[in-house]
């Protein structure tokens, strides 16, 4: 059985802070003298200049188009426009100084080798991206789960003496004039989170990103999932960016492309704390230089790894190969190249490689499955106002699902010689999650520990129906969150015979149960990210995993039936929380029928209900009143058009009664035993003061 996820090994990770630390430290490292890796390959293109790339730019036949209709259309004299289009390029390029990027490298590395044990990096892969760097255009692809992800992978890359790349960042960042000019100049450049129809705004973006691939002077780099993950979860990609991205191969302007996917992982999050206020609706801050300040108290913790592991490279030649024709493309006009169905396609499909690839190439540490097992403590006693958690009850939890792990062959990588020893580290490392912990008090044979309590604005909490102590639900399951991508086909084959008794007693057809296993996995599709159209490969692998294991079997009439049914539902309470929650908020939608909301409002209206739920003590899933989650299920029901935009207010959203119904006789009928954890699975509106009502009124 092939293994899942990565894991440290001294001939393949190296820990560059602690070279850092035996050579003299981060001023050494930062005047060491360096000689970059770069693009040396002129057969079709030549280096150029700034001025002439932003020359190049603003007389392309794209962008001098879309200037003329838009003199022609409102009447504007072109010099005027044209001032325009030279301030949103200026405004957007990078200006890359090597300097300034020593001064800011070293800042940062003063502080990574204060607050962080060590920055792993698997060295060959960097070394074959060194390699092809010569030849090809390089576009890095990171995961993004934090702030730092774009910061670690330059410092990491001026390390190992490769050109730092040339990096899209959101313009949220230029709020600061200081932070946003001193990234511009170590080569960040700026876009808009959305274009919308500035048709002008779009022709010199997609320009500059051509250029970028054009005149690869430097690797590109860009987050496909737009936006960094609160969640600790891979969150569905977007495709735009990464259309401009291969445009240029699919034209025949370059020979190839090779991306490289990067998975950083994290012992513990800076900002686990400030990503959980968000997920309860709290607003994000700007990224401004006052709330950098605001936030150097973090500076004085202690975070653990980062791991980073550079993927095998994908080459866009290689991946296109045969499934479309390049001729088709390159002799249609360059102005306003439309992609058919069938590009398009393989275009979004490549994003999803890319988050799989992520995925597998993750490091797992041993916290997923600690912060999973209190989870399960605190559930079992969701009635119990102050629960307070043995460290031997969670210590036999994580035993056992730990071994449980290690028979799906999915790779934990420990930073000390036992269980016990790495459990109760890496406790320590998450102490701010628990009320008053220190190292004393690791150290003894036994100890009780109970949850840290984040303030919430009351009146806020109030109005909100927030629970208490629902700011530390969401980072434990954030964390826990890290396990689930390697696990998720499994569970769902799991939860359909553990919740249907008649699967449970009786088997099921392997045909029926692909089917709803299909429906299921589509349903999660904005949680847990798949490659679209690979559903039946990862049925089967998953089937194949579970047979080797000894938890099915399928006899010769294609009957699966459940030999294990205790470690089939071990793996199933994974996820439980996450159909739970679907269903109670399917059924929530339901009783909203024949109203019209905006989808913030909506958003709005179910995570109160949810809060209530909570309250009332009819619900245990603290966790799923995070905003995300929230927003995972209305933007599947709307990809299902069980949510419809209203035909004349787009912003406005209805419900298609009888669609949502089906969902409704869906979950029914194949959860035959419950259909959500819940004392009565009737939602009931109360009657008590400042109660909610299914309503937006």
């Amino acid at each position: 059985m092939e293994n899942y996820s990565k894991t440290i090994n001294n001939k393949e990770y190296i820990n560059i802070l602690k070279v850092l630390r035996e050579n003299g430290g981060p001023f050494n490292w930062i005047w060491k003298k360096k000689i970059f890796s770069t693009y040396n390959n002129n057969i079709y293109h030549t280096k150029i200049g700034n001025d002439k790339i932003i020359k190049n730019i603003l007389k392309s036949e794209n962008v001098s188009t879309v200037i003329n209709e838009i003199c022609n259309q409102k009447n504007i004299k072109i010099e005027k426009i044209n001032k325009e289009a030279y301030e949103i390029l200026i405004n957007m390029k990078e200006n890359f100084n090597i300097y300034v990027t020593r001064i800011v490298g070293y800042t940062f590395m003063k502080i990574f080798n204060n607050v962080l044990n060590g920055v792993y990096i698997n060295n060959k892969g960097m070394e074959k991206v060194q390699k092809l760097i010569n030849d090809h255009p390089i576009v890095f692809m990171p995961t993004h789960k934090s702030y730092l992800d774009f910061l670690l992978l330059s410092i990491v890359c001026y390390d190992q003496s490769l050109t730092l790349p040339a990096i899209a960042a959101g313009m949220d960042f230029q709020n600061s004039f200081l932070i946003g000019e001193t990234l511009r100049l170590c080569g960040a450049f700026y876009l808009k989170r959305s274009f919308g129809k500035d048709k002008l705004y779009w022709s010199i973006f997609s320009e500059y990103v051509k250029t970028l691939i054009h005149y690869p002077d430097k690797p590109f780099e860009y987050f496909v999932e737009g936006t960094r993950s609160r969640t600790q979860k891979s969150v569905f990609p977007k495709y735009g960016l990464l259309q401009m991205v291969v445009e240029p191969f699919l034209k025949n302007d370059v020979y190839d492309i090779q991306i490289i996917p990067v998975s950083i992982n994290y012992d513990r999050i800076m900002e686990e704390i400030l990503y959980s206020y968000e997920l309860l609706g709290f607003p994000k801050p700007k990224e401004s230089t006052s709330s950098l300040i605001e936030s150097r108290s973090i500076l004085k913790e202690s975070y653990g790894n980062v791991y980073m592991t550079f993927g095998k490279p994908i080459s866009i030649r290689n991946f296109f190969d045969n499934k479309i024709s390049r001729i088709n493309i390159s002799s249609l006009p360059k102005l306003y190249t439309k992609f058919d169905n069938d590009v398009k396609y393989q275009i979004k499909k490549l994003a999803h490689v890319v988050i799989q690839k992520h995925n597998e190439n993750s490091i797992i540490t041993i916290f997923p499955i600690i912060t999973f097992s209190i989870i399960q403590i605190l559930e079992k006693n969701y009635s119990s106002e102050c629960i307070k958690m043995s460290y031997e009850e969670i210590y036999n939890n994580v035993l056992l699902y730990y071994n449980l792990l290690k028979q799906l062959h999915i790779n934990i990588f420990f930073e000390n010689d036992s269980l016990d020893l790495e459990v109760r580290y890496q406790l320590f490392l998450h102490r701010n999650l628990f009320t008053k912990m220190s190292v004393e008090v690791f150290r003894k044979e036994s100890f009780e520990m109970s949850l840290s309590n984040f303030d919430i604005d009351k009146e806020v909490q109030i109005k909100k129906i927030i629970p208490d102590k629902s700011v530390v639900y969401i980072i434990l399951q954030n964390y826990t969150n890290q396990i689930l991508n390697h696990l998720i086909d499994i569970n769902i084959i799991g939860i359909i015979f553990i919740r249907n008794n008649n699967y449970i007693n009786n088997g099921g057809l392997y045909e029926i149960i692909y089917e709803n296993y299909k429906k299921l996995k589509e349903l999660l599709r904005y949680e847990f990210v798949y490659i679209i159209g690979e559903e039946e490969i990862d049925f089967e692998k998953a089937i194949s995993k579970l047979i080797k294991l000894q938890i099915i079997k399928i006899d010769n009439n294609n009957m699966i039936t459940v030999t294990n049914i205790k470690t089939i539902k071990m793996i199933t309470k994974l996820i439980k929380s996450f159909i739970d929650g679907y269903i109670l908020v399917t059924k929530i939608i339901k009783q909203l029928s024949g109203q019209f909301f905006t989808e913030k409002e909506l958003l709005s209206l179910i995570q109160l209900q949810i809060g209530k739920e909570i309250k009332y003590k009819n619900y245990k899933f603290v966790q799923n009143i995070n905003t995300d989650f929230i927003k995972n299920i209305i933007s599947t029901l709307k990809h299902q058009h069980i949510l419809v935009k209203h035909s004349h207010e787009k912003e406005l959203l209805h419900i298609n009664n009888s669609q949502i119904t089906k969902l409704i006789n869906f979950f029914t009928k194949i959860f035959s035993l419950h259909t959500n954890e819940r004392k009565n699975n009737n939602l009931k509106c109360f009657n008590e003061s400042n109660d909610f009502i299914l309503s937006k009124v």
